[in-house]
């Protein structure tokens, strides 16, 4: 997975979202995702798992989307 295949912002609908690699607090690597709007989302691991976590959290006239379509 690469940063175009994150969906939308669950939130505010936007399209410009970061993924950054961190190191956390408990010196571990981890992965967010975040939007303009303030919305974030942060995992222990690889930006692949903060991709998934963050569609997980899509949703699209008001019905959670799962899997990406097309």
């Amino acid at each position: 997975m690469t940063k175009q295949d994150l969906k939308p912002c669950p939130f505010c609908g936007g399209k410009s979202q970061r993924l950054i690699s961190v190191r956390l607090p408990s010196g571990c690597f981890g992965s967010v995702v975040e939007c303009d709007c303030g919305a974030r989302s942060q995992v222990q691991g690889a930006n692949w798992t903060a991709i998934e976590v963050w569609n997980k959290r899509y949703y699209e006239n008001g019905k959670q989307l799962t899997e990406v379509e097309g």
